[in-house]
């Protein structure tokens, strides 16, 4: 399966979907690009056009990808407490793995569940 701009114009048509792959591509994204601000900038230029192409909301789409990037929980480099916490000498890049992919698993289903359920009530999504 060839990832297309057709494709990727299908995914974001549906909202719901739209949402799901931007939460799952901040988190990826936040793995390589450590510091927060430039995982914004760099994101949501693309997300905006995206969202925009295909008539969604590009603010839901834009906080989205604004809060699911501040969530860094399997590197030590992707959060200052992760710094701090590792700079103790206590705890080893090591230690992050495990219970990192699991909070980055909670944090997204967290985050989907308050976009899907308290963001529609507000009005601030369909």
């Amino acid at each position: 399966m060839v990832l297309s701009a057709d494709w990727i114009l299908a995914a974001f048509s549906e909202p719901w979907i739209a949402l799901l792959l931007v939460v799952i591509i901040s988190q990826i994204y936040h793995l390589g690009v450590t510091n927060v601000s430039t995982a914004v900038v760099t994101l949501l230029p693309v997300f905006i056009g995206l969202s925009t192409q295909v008539g969604l909301d590009p603010v839901v789409i834009s906080v989205a990808a604004g809060l699911t990037t501040l969530y860094g929980y399997i590197l030590v480099v992707e959060t200052m407490p992760n710094v701090v916490a590792h700079g103790t000498g206590l705890i080893k890049q090591r230690d992050f793995y495990i219970p990192g992919i699991w909070a980055t698993i909670a944090t997204t289903i967290i985050t989907l569940l308050v976009i899907y359920t308290w963001w529609n009530w507000l009005g601030f999504w369909p």
